[in-house]
């Protein structure tokens, strides 16, 4: 079963006590609770601007001070922004405790650690280890060659809007094959079209040894 912590946005700060409440210093209540939980699951409802990044931090510093191996911990954001406020500040927060060891947590962006997993595999899902990742403008121009060769116009189906439809595919998991069996009897043409489209295009990248930013998720 999975702990929830609601954390909200203004509470008096609180100096956490201590040992075990060294982490947890100039937390209110909330964020102490989520920092010093026990191991296990653990959900955290916070909304903007109430220290999700602080107490993400501390928490990883807390079970560092508990016998936690630094290179045992993974911490994933969606941006490279976070990521980096997050490199800066558990390196400020942990200190000596891992400056003088190559052991340090693992903290990136979902798609950089999804990269590295991929290009570990990728022989086995029939792509090259050294993939390339296009950017939406590569994405654009290879389904604008692969409407033209379904010879299928704009005014039926735009390049965007392929790339949305396969986009949403991709992120329920659905696969080309199955594409077409997710439509519904009154679903339009051009959606029948997208999908015989998004097979098309995953074929290309295949093809370009190259993965969209949907793929790596």
């Amino acid at each position: 079963m999975t702990a929830s912590v609601p954390m909200p946005a203004a509470q008096t700060p609180t100096v956490g006590r201590g040992a075990a409440g060294s982490a947890a210093t100039g937390l209110n209540d909330a964020q102490r609770d989520a920092v010093l939980a026990p191991p296990g699951p653990l959900l955290v409802l916070a909304g903007a601007g109430t220290g999700k990044t602080r107490v993400v931090i501390a928490r990883i510093a807390h079970l560092v001070r508990q016998g936690a191996s630094p290179d045992r911990i993974l911490a994933v954001t969606f941006t490279n922004k976070a990521a980096r406020e997050m490199l800066s500040r558990a390196g400020t927060m942990l200190g000596r405790r891992t400056a003088a060891s190559a052991a340090k947590p693992e903290i990136s962006t979902i798609h950089s650690l999804c990269v590295r997993i991929l290009r570990r595999h990728a022989p086995r899902l029939g792509y090259p280890d050294r993939f390339a990742i296009i950017d939406r403008g590569e994405q654009e121009t290879m389904a604008r060659r692969v409407l033209k060769d379904l010879r299928v116009p704009d005014t039926v189906l735009r390049p965007a809007d392929l790339l949305d439809r396969a986009s949403r595919w991709k992120s329920r998991g659905i696969r080309p094959a199955a594409a077409c069996d997710t439509l519904s009897g009154d679903a339009d043409d051009s959606w029948t079209l997208a999908a015989a489209g998004y097979r098309r295009y995953q074929e290309a990248l295949k093809t370009a040894g190259a993965v969209d930013f949907d793929d790596l998720l």
